[in-house]
C-alpha cells in the first residue's frame, strides 16, 4: 500500500470525531493495546502522545495530522494495529474544539492535490468491485439483449406501417380488418392476389397424427377432443391419438365417450391408455408415438383449443415452394392466445410475460437462428426429425424445448408461427402460477445444463447464431443473479467506499444508480414495446392500436407479479440446476 495512501487512512482512523470522542478519557495505560512486541511502535505513539497532548492545549488541531504522519514514518505500523496506535495518541488530549474546521481543511488539501477527494481506490479494490458486481453484469447483458430483441419487432412494425416490402408470409398481417377476416378463415387481399393467406399446401398431403395427451382433466377433455377432430384435413390422412394416462374414473368415461362418438363418425380417433405413468407425458408421447405411421406428429395439451385451420396453416411449412418435403424441418410452433386473459391481474400478468418471450422472442429466435426454445403445445413434429433426434426424453422436465435443442444440434430447424394462433388458458390461481412457473425453472435449469455448451459447439453455423442461442438457453440465469443482486445491493451500499460505484473515485452517484436501476427498468420497457408491436390475434380481434393498448394496460400488473416471484423463480432454478429427479407431468 502506498505511503501517501496509508497515511491517509491513520488520518481518517485517528482523527474523525467519532473516534477521537470515544477516546477521549482513556487512562495512560491505554498503550497496553500495543503488542508487546511492538516496541519501536509504542515509542513512537507515546512520543507523538506528548506532542499532541501539548498541540491539544493550544487548540492546534491542523498540527495532529503532521505529528502522526512523523511518528509513521519512524515506525509505521500493520493495517490491525492502527486503531490501537490511534487510541493510544487520541488518549494524551482532549479533543481540540477546532478539530471538525481542521479536518475539513485536511480534506480539501488532499483533494487540491489529488483531484479528488480522497486518494482512490486500488487494483486490488477494483478486482473487488468486479466480482462483486457481476450479477449486475449479468442483468445488463440480459437487458441489451431483450432490448435488441424487441427493438428488431418494433422495427418490423414501423416497416410494415411505412408499406416496405414484406415477405408473402407477412402479408397476411397488413390491416386490422384483414387480420380479422384471416383469424376467421375468409380473407383474399383485394389489391395484390400474389398475397396468399398461407403458404400453399402440397399437391400430395401428409398422414397427420395429433397427440392430445392428458392426465385427470375432466374439465377440459371434451373440449380438446371435439377441437382435434374438428380440423379441415382428409379423414383418411388424420388421426386422433388421446393419451389419456388418468386415474379418474369421470375423466375417463368422458374420454372414452367422447372418443367413441367421434369414431362413428369415422374418425380414426383412439384412446391409448398404458397400465404405468413411467416418464409421464413425455412417456406418453413417445409411447403414442411408437403406435402410429404417421409423418406429422401434433401435440395439443388437454386445456387448447386450436383453430379449424391449424394444419393448413402449419403443414405448408414443411415444404419447399416447389412442394418437395423440407428435409431440414423439425418443428414448427404455433402462437398461444389465451381464453381467460383477462381474468384479472394475474392473467393480465401473465398474458405479458408470454407475449413479450414467447411470441415475440420466440419469433425473433427462431428468424434469427432457426431454432424455438419456447416449443410446447400446438407444436407440429416431423416424425422422421423426431426419431433422428432420438424421440421424446422421458427424464426433461421440458420435454418440448429438449427435443427441439437435441433436432437443432442434429442438424435441423424449427420455425415459430406469430400469425397461427392456439388457444390456452392460464392458471388463474396464484399457487396454480407459481407451481407451474417453479416446474418450468427447474426445466430451463436442466436445459441449461444439457444443452447450453452443446449449442456453441453446432458444426457449420455462424457463431453468432451459436451464441444467441446460447444465450437463449442461459437466459434464466438471470433470475439467480436477480435475486443475489437484490440482496447485495444495500451491503455494498452500506460498506461504502470501494464497494459500490457511487463514490467520487469511480463514478457519479447519479451515474450509478442508474447503472443499478436501468437493467429491470430496460427489461419492462422492451418486454411492454414488443408485446404492443405484436399484431393483433385472437382473442384480441380489434385494431392493432386497440390490442396494444389492451397488451400495455398489463404492465404494472406484470411488474408487480414479476417482481414479487424473482424469489421463487430463483430457488426453482437453483434446485433444478442441483437436482436430477425425473420430469413432473406438465
Amino acid at each position: 500500500i502506498s505511503d501517501c495512501l496509508f497515511i491517509q487512512k491513520v488520518h481518517f482512523c485517528a482523527f474523525s470525531s467519532r473516534m477521537l470522542r470515544s477516546c477521549v478519557g482513556f487512562s495512560e495505560g491505554t498503550d497496553d493495546c500495543i503488542p508487546e512486541n511492538s516496541t519501536a511502535l509504542r515509542a513512537a505513539a507515546q512520543s507523538a502522545r506528548q506532542r499532541v497532548s501539548r498541540m491539544a492545549e493550544g487548540g492546534l488541531a491542523s498540527g495532529w495530522g503532521e505529528v502522526v504522519a512523523e511518528a509513521l514514518a519512524d515506525a509505521p505500523p500493520s493495517p490491525e494495529d492502527i486503531q490501537p496506535f490511534s487510541e493510544v495518541v487520541a488518549s494524551g488530549a482532549p479533543l481540540p474544539p477546532n478539530f471538525v474546521d481542521a479536518y475539513d481543511g485536511y480534506l480539501d488539501d488532499m483533494q487540491d492535490e489529488s483531484g479528488s477527494s480522497t486518494v482512490g481506490i486500488s487494483r486490488e479494490q477494483w478486482i473487488l468491485l468486479v466480482l462483486t458486481h457481476i450479477p449486475l453484469i449479468v442483468l445488463w447483458s440480459y437487458a441489451l439483449l431483450g432490448v435488441f430483441e424487441r427493438a428488431s419487432i418494433a422495427a418490423r412494425w414501423v416497416s410494415k406501417m411505412l408499406g416496405f416490402a414484406q415477405s408473402s408470409e407477412e402479408a397476411f398481417e397488413d390491416d386490422d380488418d384483414e387480420t380479422r377476416l384471416m383469424v376467421a378463415g375468409e380473407y383474399q387481399h383485394p389489391d395484390h392476389p400474389h398475397r396468399r393467406l398461407a403458404r400453399p399446401l402440397p399437391d400430395e398431403l401428409p398422414y397427420v397424427c395429433v397427440q392430445l395427451p392428458m392426465y385427470n382433466e375432466p374439465a377440459v377433455a371434451r373440449r380438446i377432443i371435439d377441437a382435434a377432430c374438428l380440423l379441415r384435413w382428409p379423414r383418411d390422412l388424420l388421426e386422433i391419438q388421446v393419451l389419456d394416462d388418468s386415474d379418474d374414473d369421470a375423466c375417463r368415461s368422458i374420454v372414452d365417450t367422447t372418443a367413441a362418438a367421434w369414431r362413428e363418425r369415422g374418425l380414426m380417433c383412439n384412446v391409448v391408455r398404458r397400465t404405468h405413468r413411467r416418464g409421464f407425458k413425455a412417456g406418453a408421447l413417445e409411447a403414442g408415438r411408437k403406435k402410429t405411421a404417421a409423418d406429422l406428429i401434433t401435440v395439443f395439451d388437454a386445456d387448447c383449443v386450436p383453430p379449424a385451420d391449424y394444419l393448413e396453416r402449419v403443414v405448408p411449412h414443411f415444404y419447399g415452394n416447389d412442394g418437395a418435403p423440407a428435409e431440414d424441418m423439425a418443428m414448427v410452433q404455433a402462437r398461444w392466445g389465451f381464453l381467460n386473459y383477462d381474468d384479472g391481474m394475474l392473467t393480465m400478468a401473465q398474458s405479458m410475460r408470454l407475449e413479450a418471450h414467447r411470441a415475440a422472442g420466440g419469433a425473433v429466435i427462431s428468424r434469427s437462428v432457426g431454432c424455438v426454445v419456447a416449443a410446447g403445445a400446438g407444436a407440429t413434429w416431423s416424425a422422421r426429425a423426431v426419431t433422428a433426434a432420438g424421440g421424446w426424453d422421458a427424464t426433461a422436465f421440458l420435454e418440448s424445448t429438449d427435443l427441439a435443442l437435441r433436432a437443432y444440434c442434429a442438424g435441423y430447424q424449427s420455425k415459430f408461427l406469430p400469425h397461427t394462433v392456439v388457444m390456452t388458458e392460464l392458471p388463474s390461481t396464484f399457487a396454480a402460477y407459481k407451481s407451474q412457473q417453479e416446474r418450468w425453472a427447474r426445466g430451463l435449469a436442466q436445459i441449461a445444463q444439457r444443452h447450453a455448451l452443446g449449442v456453441l459447439r453446432v458444426h457449420g453455423k455462424p457463431f453468432w447464431h451459436r451464441w444467441y442461442l446460447f444465450s437463449a438457453v442461459a437466459r434464466d440465469t438471470m433470475w439467480p443473479a436477480a435475486l443475489v443482486w437484490m440482496l447485495a445491493l444495500p451491503l455494498l451500499i452500506r460498506a461504502g467506499h470501494g464497494w459500490w460505484l457511487g463514490t467520487e473515485d469511480v463514478a457519479p452517484r447519479p451515474a450509478a444508480l442508474f447503472l443499478y436501476a436501468a437493467p429491470p427498468i430496460l427489461l419492462a420497457a422492451a418486454d411492454a414495446v414488443s408485446a404492443a408491436a405484436l399484431p393483433p390475434a385472437p382473442p384480441l380481434l380489434m385494431k392493432h392500436g386497440q390490442a396494444a393498448a389492451v397488451r400495455l394496460s398489463w404492465l404494472l400488473p406484470y411488474v408487480i407479479v414479476q417482481t414479487g416471484m424473482v424469489v421463487a423463480h430463483a430457488a426453482a432454478f437453483v434446485a433444478g440446476a442441483a437436482s436430477s429427479s425425473r420430469a413432473e407431468f406438465l
